[in-house]
């Protein structure tokens, strides 16, 4: 079996990146629980998950609203958003402060406003900066 490791790959020319064609990977993956209290999916209140990708923190900005700060800037706020909460008839959208440092994720709860209502999962796909 071969092993190939490397920390960096570039095109030919040595300096510029490589062409990825017909791919296209996630730049975000965020899960998040925003309730007050109680453990769901073993993410903690109040706490993100560990199984993250280009996540800072996390802002509880208040009830529906929560932010995901990027580690690493997308290079425009026109990308694919992709939002799922826990619970059924939820929904989990980007909302309109979303820059290219920070996503702005808007919980809509259609149904009991229980705690496990709260747990909601993001993730993007763009160019980043």
């Amino acid at each position: 079996m071969s092993e190939l490791r490397a920390d960096t790959i570039t095109a030919s020319d040595g300096t510029s990146p490589v062409t990825l064609t017909k791919q296209a990977a996630l730049k975000t993956m965020a899960v998040y629980n925003q309730s007050a209290s109680g453990t769901y999916n073993g993410v903690v209140a109040g706490n993100g998950g560990s199984d993250t990708l280009n996540v800072s923190s996390y802002d509880d900005d208040s009830t529906g609203n929560a932010g995901v700060n990027l580690t690493n800037n997308m290079s425009s706020t026109q990308y694919s958003f992709f939002g799922n909460m826990i619970e059924t008839n939820n929904t989990c959208c980007v909302g309109a402060d979303t820059s290219t440092s920070a996503i702005e994720v808007k919980m809509s709860d259609a149904d009991s406003n229980a705690a496990q209502d709260n747990l909601w999962y993001c993730a993007n796909a763009g160019d980043l900066a």
